[in-house]
């Protein structure tokens, strides 16, 4: 497990990440939390799909949507390669197919 990558999801980070007020600081933190690695936090998956509603709509936002989305893709792509399976063995298929989940509703908001 990456703890900087799983902590870093947590709600009250994204609350004080989000309170920089700062675009590419934003977009910058979902880049490096958004992983192959493991599955978004449960709380903060809430907090995140909020924060792109909120600050990455809008004119002038779209090459930013388009950054993310281009991770989101690549994400879905490992994960329907079975990479977070192998990296994270103890895995059962319920909780990737959460993962999956939650990465495919992110891209709705982007």
């Amino acid at each position: 497990m990456c703890h900087g990558q799983y902590q870093g999801a947590l709600p009250v980070v994204i609350q004080q990440v989000k309170a920089f007020r700062d675009i590419e600081i934003l977009k910058s933190y979902l880049l490096l939390v958004w992983s192959e690695w493991d599955c978004i936090q449960l709380g903060g998956f809430d907090k995140m799909c909020t924060l792109i509603r909120e600050d990455f709509s809008g004119i002038g936002m779209q090459h930013h949507r388009e950054d993310l989305i281009e991770q989101l893709d690549h994400i879905l792509g490992q994960l329907g390669q079975g990479y977070l399976r192998q990296h994270k063995q103890g895995l059962d298929q319920f909780t990737l197919g959460l993962a999956e989940r939650d990465y495919k509703n992110s891209g709705k908001y982007c």
